[in-house]
């Protein structure tokens, strides 16, 4: 076997095809054995799709849109990496196997009907000045007119309201219904749904039944308007998915199909997080690259679960009422810089109230407040700049994930959960062989600090794995001209590595830049921050909640070009002075009196550094 039979040459597997004779894992492997690439997800730098005969037409069915802009990549039949199974084979070439696309095409045009183009054709508008229909409100124990249970959702709204001055945490849900069997005589109907969000399950529905299609969109258009009427205190939720609604809602003209089993969903919270219960088998990422990212994503998950009233499953961040949409996340952040406003202007407790109850608005939660006086209830009123820091770290944290789950949604590459969640940090991660060269020349570079020479040797800091890290994007940016590059250390909870793996160190936000009792407050002000050993980045790189306590640090080379050193605080610089490129903040035991205990290094742009190594350790 040539050790660079395929070399430049890059491969996707089609993991959805079922493979008797080898694994997706070995297949992997042997890709990679034989010089060539992989990839996660189909673009256009694939060569081959790796897949069979019986795979094959469903997959040029779900990725049409894709493919379309993939006029290169060919389709190869799994059977070619078969033969080097057999060590006897004359291997035959890679040509003889590929697939020819025409015979396994489908032309989706011709499946279509009339009726399918006109009743997508339909825009169900909400009126701005609906007329008043007078009609029946049936409770849904009543004895109500027939209607079957196979019927389409027209439309849906979602509405919240929340305001824990008086206590008021509600939702209230309205869902315009049309029957398949139009020679029913009445085949409109309107279900509404309101409550507590923090008693979804005492919640009350009732049926409104209209005469026609007309009478139907006013009285959900003045239903949803007199809701909306100002100093109602209801807004729009918008969310990916709703855990609100009818039983049997299974499509939305307006953005395609429900989930079939989207009302009666209600997961196991954290339940697909814990490593034990992943599916290492059918993943083709490596076993110990797969154990990292379970790891790492637990991690973030236990964090929310703490925190908030969501459940971690495969739609996203699921509160009680719905998965969070990226837009309702940030209205959530813009709510909190109004917030860190406030506080640091006339912090008037009435406003942080209104301020606090529109945030959970946007993040609904299980909120229930008995004591009415809770003006000064900290627990509850995000009234400091600590409150404010923590729940945009939170929110970050909860965006990440969301990014996650939406390009899975689109992703038809994989579905195994490993595969996706590894996808979707767009970063190339590659365990180290603890005898490999590239291991030690790691470890080298540790030991040239005394600090951590001293503590690796005596155990105090035990390396448990290493992984390098690859993300294009960073490799295309960095700005290693201006010359001083270092490797150095940047240390942080593992609840954060999504995040970090997925958009790399950036900038502190503005709010989290600002105040508080931070563990990375910033001496040298809005930047990212490294040191020079990992000893002195453990203050920020806690252990994780497993028994294991292991701890995560990230080793980037950065380009720190001509360096201003500073022995004093100055908690005010937004980037560098002029004719330097970055600051260092120097230790007191090279300048004593100085107001750093460490050697610290600041950079004021993400470009200025690229991730190279993520090391586990214990300590």
């Amino acid at each position: 076997m040539e050790p660079n039979h395929l070399q430049s040459i890059k491969f996707l597997i089609d993991s959805r095809a079922k493979f008797t004779d080898i694994t997706n894992f070995k297949l992997s492997g042997l890709v990679k054995q034989l010089g060539g690439s992989l990839s996660y997800t189909i673009n256009k730098q694939v060569d081959y799709v790796i897949t069979n005969d019986t795979s094959l037409p469903e997959y040029l069915k779900t990725n049409s849109k894709v493919l379309s802009q993939c006029s290169n990549t060919k389709f190869l039949n799994v059977a070619y990496f078969c033969q080097f199974n057999d060590k006897s084979t004359t291997i035959a070439p890679i040509e003889n196997f590929v697939f020819d696309q025409k015979e396994f095409s489908v032309d989706e045009t011709k499946k279509k009907t009339k009726n399918d183009d006109e009743a997508h054709q339909i825009r169900h508008e909400i009126k701005n000045n609906p007329r008043y229909i007078a009609t029946n409100v049936y409770e849904l124990k009543d004895r109500q007119p027939s209607f079957p249970d196979e019927y389409m959702v027209l439309i849906k709204r979602l509405l919240t309201c929340t305001y824990l001055g008086y206590n008021t945490n509600k939702f209230y849900y309205i869902e315009l219904q049309q029957a398949t069997d139009l020679n029913l005589t009445k085949h409109f109907r309107i279900y509404t749904e309101f409550g507590r969000t923090d008693q979804v399950d005492r919640s009350n529905a009732q049926h409104r039944y209209p005469d026609c299609y007309d009478d139907a969109i006013n009285i959900f258009s003045s239903i949803y308007s007199q809701k909306l009427e100002d100093n109602s205190g209801y807004q729009i939720a918008e969310m990916t998915h709703t855990n609100i609604g009818s039983k049997k809602k299974y499509e939305f003209l307006k953005t395609g199909k429900f989930p079939q089993d989207e009302s009666n969903s209600t997961g196991t919270a954290g339940s697909k997080y814990q490593i034990e219960n992943q599916d290492f088998q059918n993943s083709y990422i490596e076993k110990s690259v797969a154990s990292l990212i379970s790891t790492i994503y637990q991690e973030a998950s236990k964090c929310l679960l703490k925190n908030f009233s969501v459940k971690i499953t495969n739609r996203g961040i699921e509160t009680p009422l719905g998965a969070l949409s990226m837009d309702q996340l940030n209205a959530a952040s813009t709510v909190l810089n109004d917030i860190s406003k406030e506080i640091n202007s006339t912090n008037n407790n009435d406003t942080l109230v209104t301020l606090t109850s529109k945030f959970f608005q946007y993040v609904p939660s299980k909120l229930t407040v008995r004591n009415k006086s809770i003006k000064n209830n900290a627990s509850v009123v995000i009234s400091t700049n600590d409150n404010v820091i923590q729940y945009v770290e939170l929110l970050d944290m909860m965006k990440d994930l969301t990014r996650v789950y939406l390009k899975n949604e689109n992703n038809q590459e994989s579905k195994n959960e490993l595969d996706m969640q590894y996808s979707a940090l767009n970063t190339e991660i590659h365990h180290l062989s603890s005898a490999s060269s590239e291991y030690g020349m790691v470890i080298n570079l540790l030991k040239k600090n005394p600090r951590d020479a001293d503590a690796l040797s005596d155990g105090r800091i035990k390396i448990s794995n290493i992984y390098r890290l690859i993300k294009d994007s960073e490799e295309k940016q960095f700005k290693d001209d201006i010359g001083n590059v270092q490797y150095l250390f940047h240390g942080s909870k593992i609840q954060n590595f999504v995040g970090l793996l997925s958009k790399g160190i950036l900038m502190p936000n503005v709010v989290v830049s600002k105040g508080g009792s931070r563990s990375d407050f910033g001496f040298l002000g809005t930047g990212i921050y490294f040191n020079t050993d990992i000893k002195s980045s453990l203050y920020y790189a806690s252990a994780s909640s497993g028994a294991n306590g292991v701890r995560m640090i990230l080793m980037s080379q950065v380009a720190l070009g001509s360096v201003k050193e500073y022995s004093k605080i100055n908690s005010t610089l937004t980037s560098p002075p002029t004719n330097f490129h970055s600051c260092k903040g120097v230790s007191v035991s090279s300048c004593p009196g100085s107001d750093f205990r460490h050697d610290e290094h600041v950079i004021y742009d993400p470009t200025q550094t690229k991730l190279s190594y993520l090391i586990e350790f214990t300590a």
